[in-house]
């Protein structure tokens, strides 16, 4: 398909580098899909919030259209569009949140960003732990849909070397979405049958989160795509994963992680099942 297509994406992803890298810009690229190839768009976090600004205006002077993605999400949650320039959009973001749904912290993300080469092209990724942790969130929480490349990248996260499952767990356990990811490593048993073993998903096993994603796909047809039913992407997030947030950032953002489970659960995402 065309909006997957590499050589239209790499133009757009190599530019945005080229501009942040000159101009000092601390950054991570995210949610990249690469082996195999499954990108449409550029992700990038910018945790320091004057970055951002200049970023936005050094995009702007390349030709890029900013706007704001939305009212009820993070206010500099920005989209670059660039279609009048012949370049993909860019989603800018200055915290690892999903629809205001909470999953990381970006300056902790960037602090551990590692430099990979890409075509012609050295970028900033997170580490591997993160790039598969980043990829089953958004799919569990954004679009509450699993699809093959992202278990196939997922695969490909897990062989690097040193990949630590200790790390992976932690980072769940801190911001309560260990159930994302026992759904993110079934699903990738379901793609190459048990490259997760027993031990393994017994670090994200045990207690409600687990035994609910386990129920869930004890029913549903092993295929792809995995569609993430709406009581476990929406309902039992708003409880299980919100409260996990209390006391580790602004009550108002704690709010706004609340309702953003049910903004998914209104706009239509999952399966009523």
């Amino acid at each position: 398909m065309e909006e997957y297509n590499f050589k239209r994406w790499y133009p757009t992803f190599s530019l945005v580098n080229k501009i942040f890298r000159e101009n000092d810009i601390d950054h991570v690229f995210i949610k990249m899909l690469l082996d195999p190839f499954h990108m449409r768009d550029v992700d990038v976090i910018i945790p320091k919030l004057d970055d951002e600004k200049r970023a936005i205006d050094l995009l702007r002077k390349a030709g890029f259209r900013p706007y704001r993605a939305g009212k009820l999400l993070n206010p500099w949650k920005i989209i670059c569009e660039g279609i009048d320039i012949g370049h993909l959009a860019v989603d800018l973001h200055p915290t690892a949140e999903w629809n205001r749904t909470m999953v990381a912290d970006g300056r902790e993300i960037n602090s551990h960003r590692i430099e990979v080469k890409i075509g012609d092209t050295k970028a900033f990724l997170p580490i591997p732990e993160y790039s598969l942790y980043l990829v089953a969130t958004h799919s569990f929480y954004q679009h509450m849909t699993i699809l093959r490349p992202e278990v196939q990248n997922g695969i490909h996260f897990i062989s690097q070397p040193k990949f630590s499952w200790k790390r992976l767990q932690a980072i769940a356990r801190v911001y309560g979405t260990v159930e994302s990811i026992y759904a993110f490593l079934l699903a990738i048993n379901v793609e190459k049958p048990k490259t997760i073993d027993e031990m393994t998903l017994g670090l994200f096993s045990g207690g409600t989160p687990s035994a609910l994603v386990q129920r869930w796909f004890d029913e549903t047809e092993k295929k792809f795509p995995l569609i993430i039913p709406r009581w476990l992407g929406c309902i039992f997030p708003s409880y299980y994963h919100t409260k996990s947030l209390i006391g580790k950032v602004r009550p108002t953002e704690v709010a706004f992680d609340f309702i953003s489970h049910y903004m998914r659960l209104s706009s239509g995402r999952g399966a009523f099942v």
